[in-house]
């Protein structure tokens, strides 16, 4: 079994995660500056780690070693400097989620690099624990939702592997304009070569000459430059070759589990409750907490039921509306909009029933609030009864970051 580091640079927080095989054994978090050094940061994670082992509950873990480490940042400012960190503390160099690195996910319907590393690993997660058809909302300052599909070989690997034959810029060759050579004094006869009349004429065609020959020396310099672009522009090309080749090798070697078809961004619990309070005068300033009711009664239970259980409501009509109305459209990721598809809004029961059940995994900080708004109207995975309306699974994982990045390091590194 083998013991990870997970670390999560995020913009408020910094979460340490450890892994004994599959299982979650410690979290632990420090605020983000970013200002931090290397020496810093090594003593902020070495006094987490050391708080946990020193319990009781984690006695067996003291003096162990990890077999690695993985990173995800959205702070630039100190990712080079964790890294640093993680390598003196684990004695190796740790791994950073990025491009290169297989996910498990296909995300070539996306715009390349238009969407953020954090939810490719909450999605990577995602379908490694629950499978495919998954939805993810993941409720932080903002609340996003992306939507996986059930990836068959063929339709994954052909999608990953296409190449933008457009995307590499490559400079032009640059034209090289020889001038022709020119016979000085070609038909040209003088009877006296001492008169002044052939004097003339002889320092003409010497003027010549030498303009020529400047030509000639200008034409062999841009020969010689034009072959130094040509070299140049070749290497370009062979490591531009080499580049391709190796993000070719890495999509093809690697199999998708499920393929990202689109998703939403949308304002979060809090930042809905902030803007509220901004922008209008006589709104107080709210923090999220619980509702236990859809309708209020007073302003600030109005504010509260808008937004937590408008929430959920929303997630949960998605989910519903990816069931029903996008059954066949699904799998290509083409949802339709509010006076197209099915106008009845109804689904033929085989095709709901042929398909694998649509799982809506929620993670963040404020995602315990909205789940009860979310269960209302599907299955929650605690206390489901047999009489609950199962149009879709509900589950509730804090963690669900830490367990994707502890998965992606499996997935390239090995269990």
């Amino acid at each position: 079994m083998s013991r990870i580091l997970t670390v999560d640079i995020g913009n408020s927080n910094i979460v340490v995660g450890s892994f004994d095989g599959e299982q979650l054994e410690f979290t632990g978090r420090i605020v983000t500056k970013r200002d931090y050094t290397t020496e810093k940061i090594v003593s902020e994670i070495s006094a987490l780690l050391s708080d946990w082992q020193s319990n009781d509950k984690a006695s067996t873990a003291l003096g162990t070693s990890y077999d690695g480490a993985i990173l995800a940042s959205v702070v630039p400012e100190i990712t080079d400097k964790t890294l640093d960190a993680l390598e003196k503390i684990i004695g190796k160099r740790p791994l950073l989620v990025g491009p290169f690195l297989r996910t498990g996910v296909d995300i070539s319907r996306y715009k390349e690099g238009a969407i953020g590393m954090d939810r490719i690993v909450d999605v990577a997660a995602a379908v490694s624990l629950y499978g495919a058809p998954v939805m993810v909302c993941d409720l932080g300052t903002c609340t996003t939702i992306t939507v996986v599909d059930s990836c068959s070989e063929d339709a994954c690997q052909e999608g990953a592997c296409q190449e933008d034959a457009g995307a590499y810029d490559r400079k032009e060759k640059p034209k090289v304009v020889a001038c022709s050579d020119v016979e000085a004094g070609q038909d040209m006869e003088l009877e006296n070569p001492m008169d002044e009349e052939g004097r003339a004429k002889r320092d003409l065609f010497s003027s010549v000459d030498k303009e020529v020959q400047a030509c000639r020396d200008l034409s062999s310099a841009a020969d010689e430059e034009g072959q130094a672009c040509r070299e140049l522009s070749n290497s370009a090309d062979e490591e531009e070759q080499t580049c391709r080749n190796l993000t070719n090798s890495v999509e093809k070697e690697e199999k998708y589990s499920g393929r990202i078809i689109g998703g939403m961004i949308c304002p979060g619990v809090q930042l809905s409750l902030d803007a509220e309070a901004t922008r209008a005068s006589q709104l107080p300033q709210l923090s999220a907490c619980e509702v236990d009711s859809l309708l209020g009664l007073d302003t600030a239970s109005n504010m509260m039921s808008g937004v937590v259980a408008g929430t959920g409501m929303m997630i949960a009509e998605l989910a519903r509306r990816l069931i029903q109305d996008a059954s066949s459209d699904f799998i290509s990721g083409e949802i339709p909009g509010p006076t197209e598809g099915n106008t009845t809004g109804i689904t033929q029961k085989d095709d709901l029933e042929n398909r694998p059940a649509m799982k809506v995994v929620v993670t963040g900080g404020l995602g315990k609030l909205v789940i009860p708004w979310i269960c209302s109207d599907g299955v929650s995975t605690s206390g489901s009864t047999e009489n609950s309306k199962r149009d879709f699974e509900v589950h509730y994982e804090p963690d669900l970051l830490l367990y994707g990045l502890r998965y992606i390091y499996c997935l390239n590194c090995g269990d």
